[in-house]
């Protein structure tokens, strides 16, 4: 009986956990704003599988760079930042402005291993808005000076809701791991 009530007490805590950690998540999206207008600043595109939520990445990246808001863009993730970066050339982005990073495997990754190209800042990070409050703590806690761009990334609601329970789960492994702030 007694180990019963401990799962059930770690079950309910984890849950609790997890529910916070998402809302978390869905305050974090609605405070998400540049109000920095100076720069141009690179631009860190943080990789994601290839597809439909890459390519909003992409174009928000595109978007800051022909804007002149962004200098360069670096792309980043181990089999999306070549997809990404063909992506871009075929665009109009010179070669030049492109940066492929193709080592990470996480949004810590992306951040610690494109620093090269990026400083401490300032840099813009494009990503959907339900992942950049976790990318935006990563970089508080790294000590960088990151600029939140979100992508335009069209999913059903149903997508939404799933992305965003989703990064409730990254959130709080973030967080117990130490890597937010």
């Amino acid at each position: 009986m007694g180990q019963a009530r401990t799962l059930a007490a770690l079950v309910a805590t984890g849950g609790l956990g997890w529910a916070g950690a998402v809302g978390w998540v869905l305050r974090g999206t609605r405070r998400v704003a540049v109000t920095r207008d100076d720069g141009p600043w690179p631009a860190l595109v943080l990789g994601c599988r290839p597809g439909p939520g890459l390519d909003g990445r992409v174009d928000a990246a595109i978007d800051l760079w022909r804007a002149g808001r962004a200098s360069v863009l670096v792309i980043s993730g181990v089999g999306e930042a070549t997809v990404g970066a063909a992506r871009a050339r075929a665009q109009g982005v010179p070669s030049s402005a492109i940066v492929v990073e193709s080592s990470a495997r996480s949004t810590w990754e992306n951040l610690v291993l494109s620093r090269p190209w990026l400083g401490v800042g300032p840099f813009f990070v494009v990503s959907d808005p339900w992942h950049l409050p976790r990318a935006m703590g990563m970089a508080r806690r790294l000590e960088l000076t990151a600029l939140p761009w979100p992508a335009r990334v069209p999913r059903s609601a149903l997508s939404a809701a799933r992305q965003v329970m989703r990064e409730g789960l990254s959130v709080l492994h973030a967080g117990l791991d130490g890597r937010l702030r």
